[in-house]
């Protein structure tokens, strides 16, 4: 009876993938605008030794002109999809060439790694194909998903170690773009990592020494530089997440050229990427309560000292760092818990700010700096430069201060104190997530350590403690 059972559970993971991978956006049939779409990558719309797939978004009118393609919707969401095969091991740039005549459309980029691209039938077996297509449908091989708005002007995007790019240009209102042209070429002079990672040596001229001498300091450094580097979304429509993104394209095609920005989430990834790139372990953490929308992202630093682990909580939002007022030592998360619990964290620990001054924050064209405003705010917004979509604004003022401020109501009514240990206490409430950690032991050590001091564990980091286990 065990092994029917045992059978047919093998025939349900193998015949359900199938029948939902014949659905699937990488395995659909060419559309019967398949034939208009290679025509024009034979045209040089696209780029015709990368182009090889085209599906519709939805219910769009397609129009193929001598000038490009027509995209038009009256029934959002609605637009077209165009898959590209490139080399992982190549570094591209991507560039694309439209005129909006109303409504900006989206673009949404997905890239697939060597290990996530899916492959045709031709090329693996039917049950390589429906153990992958399983995997999919778990959202266990997820894509780097980018996404920005297009305008007039053109796009240039940057990536690398992407096998399958799928490129969703769509509207969420009525559309009528003209899609002059996609590009794309191998870039052998496109800034990677190690350019960014000089770059960073070059503005700070002490963090080499302090990378040999002193980590914490040298992280102080680096939490400091992607404090003022990092762009802060001031509305969600220019808020990515950067998820699965590396440092060099996260600066380098968002960052740098005020392309778009995230919030704190954002902020920690960055900062973990930089610090990783300095061979500092590093990693995210979620934290706060869902309720009233009060969770906020940070970075944790890891050091090995004395045959223990230290973690240490460096902010690139706030762009703070905690110490310890008797000596002026790095605070630990341990040191610091504890001293929130004893009632004693203004006695025991010190937060260091070390200014905002060069941070851009992000709004839509339509939105003015100014709107957000308000006699409660501590400091104020005003416009520094404009671009086609995007108003770039500065902030004068404390921006941790700011934080507390807009969520002054919601924190009382959750008995937060609101001061400078509004980080620690999101961290007490609770711990919602963590990112990747290479070494289940930190993970373990991590989640036992914030449990002792009365810390609450969320399911997601049970489940990853759970598999970490079984590590």
């Amino acid at each position: 009876m065990r092994l029917i059972k045992q059978g047919l559970l093998i025939i349900f993971i193998i015949t359900i993938p199938i029948l939902m991978g014949l659905v699937s956006p990488m395995h659909r049939k060419f559309n019967a605008h398949s034939r208009y779409f290679f025509a024009s990558s034979e045209r040089k719309l696209f780029s015709p030794n990368y182009f090889y797939h085209a599906s519709l978004y939805g219910h769009p009118k397609i129009k193929f002109l001598t000038s490009g393609i027509s995209i038009k919707a009256d029934k959002a969401p609605a637009g077209i999809v165009l898959y590209f095969k490139l080399d992982p091991k190549l570094h591209y740039k991507v560039k694309i060439v439209g005129q909006a005549f109303s409504n900006y459309p989206y673009l949404e980029i997905k890239r697939y790694s060597a290990a996530q691209a899916w492959e045709s039938s031709n090329e693996r077996s039917i049950l390589h194909r429906s153990v992958r297509s399983l995997l999919w449908q778990m959202r266990i091989a997820k894509p780097v998903t980018d996404w920005i708005k297009l305008g007039n002007e053109a796009f240039i995007y940057r990536l690398r170690n992407t096998k399958i790019l799928a490129l969703k240009i769509y509207g969420t209102k009525d559309l009528d773009y003209l899609l002059h042209a996609i590009t794309i070429t191998s870039c052998t002079n496109c800034p990677t990592n190690e350019n960014l990672r000089q770059l960073i040596i070059d503005q700070n001229p002490r963090l080499t020494h302090y990378l040999a001498t002193n980590k914490l300091q040298a992280a102080t450094l680096l939490t400091s530089w992607v404090a003022n580097n990092f762009n802060y979304a001031l509305n969600s429509e220019l808020a990515h997440s950067f998820v699965g993104d590396d440092a060099s394209n996260m600066y380098y095609n968002y960052f740098k050229p005020d392309l778009g920005a995230s919030y704190s989430s954002g902020a920690a990834l960055f900062l973990t990427e930089i610090l990783q790139l300095f061979g500092l372990h590093a990693f995210t953490i979620d934290i706060g309560m869902a309720q009233d929308d009060l969770t906020y992202a940070t970075t944790v630093l890891v050091l090995r000292n004395n045959e223990k682990w230290h973690y240490y909580i460096f902010d690139p939002t706030f762009n703070e760092t905690f110490y310890r007022r008797k000596d002026g030592v790095n605070a630990t998360i341990d040191e610091t818990l504890m001293a929130l619990n004893n009632h004693r964290f203004n006695t025991e620990i010190v937060v260091r700010e070390a200014g905002i001054v060069k941070r851009d924050y992000l709004t839509s064209k339509d939105i003015q700096c100014t709107q957000y405003n308000s006699p409660k705010l501590k400091g104020y917004y005003q416009l520094k430069t404009k671009k086609p979509m995007i108003n770039v604004c500065e902030f004068h003022g404390n921006f941790a201060k700011l934080y507390v401020t807009n969520f002054a109501k919601a924190l009382r009514r959750h008995q937060f104190k609101l001061d400078s240990s509004i980080i620690p206490q999101l961290l007490r409430r609770k711990l919602i997530n963590v990112g990747k950690i290479n070494d289940p032991k930190i993970l373990r050590d991590f989640v036992h350590r914030l449990a002792i001091q009365g810390v609450s564990i969320g399911v997601k980091v049970r489940i990853k403690l759970l598999i970490a286990l079984l590590r």
